[in-house]
């Protein structure tokens, strides 16, 4: 996206051999993860050491939420620069989740998770939430079912 002026960091752990030339010659950063069977706060700490320090936020989005458009990203970001203090997070499934975009005030706890549980215990925490409606990242891959559902959908 256009509006990620700071670049796009992307995190791979498992098989990042294989994902890092997936991505050769993409305008990204590649990071890493050697402790990713810990789960996914290890990844976001991986990826918070690649997010330039002069950056004023931080959006988080999984690799297995593909229904995610460029136009859901767009109004996320257009809501978070309305009330950049806040967090703006992903509503979907009677939930918060990410894609959400964290201000820099969320990052010494982004950088501290830890175990399998991601940034939505920060998002719940939080004082206060900006909501973005986007019912298309409750479609998440997380099995070969799923997968071949949305192949046959194409």
């Amino acid at each position: 996206l256009e509006q990620c002026t700071s670049g796009v960091v992307v995190v791979a752990g498992a098989n990042f051999d294989q994902w890092a030339s997936v991505l050769d010659g993409l305008p990204v950063r590649t990071i890493r993860n050697e402790r990713w069977q810990e789960g996914m706060g290890s990844s976001i700490r991986s990826g918070m050491a690649g997010v330039p320090e002069s950056s004023l936020g931080v959006l988080l989005m999984l690799c297995d939420q593909p229904a995610v458009t460029a136009a859901d990203l767009s109004r996320l970001i257009s809501v978070w620069r309305s009330a950049p203090e806040r967090i703006a997070a992903s509503r979907y499934a009677n939930d918060l989740g990410v894609p959400a975009i964290f201000p820099r005030r969320y990052w010494p706890q982004l950088r501290e998770l830890k175990g399998k549980g991601g940034a939505k215990q920060i998002i719940r925490n939080a004082e206060a939430v900006s909501a973005v409606d986007m019912p298309k990242a409750a479609f998440d891959i997380d099995t070969l079912k799923q997968l071949e559902r949305l192949k046959s959908q194409r």
